[in-house]
């Protein structure tokens, strides 16, 4: 899985960012889930948790997704 899939999954529900906003209880910010969706950064196990329930997915999987397509910290080269 790729860091697109965040925003496969999102997308293949019609949902918007400010939808998953709401969805989550406010626990994932549009702006956070738009750049983990872009790469740009790795969301928090508790968002990671959110974001399954909304999508009915195992936290696991996303897991996986997010952490393989995103450097962690220290591993951005700039």
């Amino acid at each position: 899985m790729g860091k697109n899939d965040l925003k496969a999954k999102r997308l293949q529900r019609g949902l918007t960012l400010d939808e998953i906003h709401v969805r989550t209880g406010g626990r994932v910010h549009q702006s956070r889930l738009s750049r983990a969706e872009r790469g740009l950064l790795r969301l928090l196990p508790g968002e990671l948790a959110a974001l399954a329930q909304v999508f009915g997915v195992d936290p696991d999987e996303l897991m996986d997704s997010t952490h393989s397509a995103v450097p962690g910290p220290g591993d951005e080269s700039r």
